[in-house]
């Protein structure tokens, strides 16, 4: 497997820039396909969902408007337990179709 640094912390590389892009075309299909015709939120979670989000918003055929907040249960690289809102939301989702994007991540096996 690929070895990468980022700053000064090494990772395994574990999934590519040519998968990611890949699963993001079908999954800007699939939701271009249930959202036809309909005006589509994405809630992008900073500061990780930026990127992909941006990503996936150029794939897709539809209107759609974007917004983000911010929540952290982190201080430093040790989580509290506890999640505190940074960056709350500033538009009325009630009655709206959303779609949640995020980060994801995972450690250890």
């Amino acid at each position: 497997m690929e070895k990468i640094n980022v700053g000064d912390l090494p990772f395994e590389l574990f999934i590519s820039g040519e998968q990611i892009k890949s699963r993001l075309k079908v999954l800007a299909n699939e939701i271009t396909f249930n959202f036809q015709g309909e005006e589509l939120i994405l809630l992008g979670v900073l500061n990780g969902s930026f990127i992909v989000m941006a990503d996936l918003v150029r794939q897709l055929d539809l209107a759609v408007r974007c917004e983000f907040i911010k929540i952290s249960s982190y201080q430093g690289t040790q989580t509290t337990g506890k999640v505190k809102s940074l960056l709350g939301l500033s538009a009325d989702l009630e009655g709206k179709k959303c779609a949640h994007c995020r980060r994801y991540r995972g450690y250890g096996n």
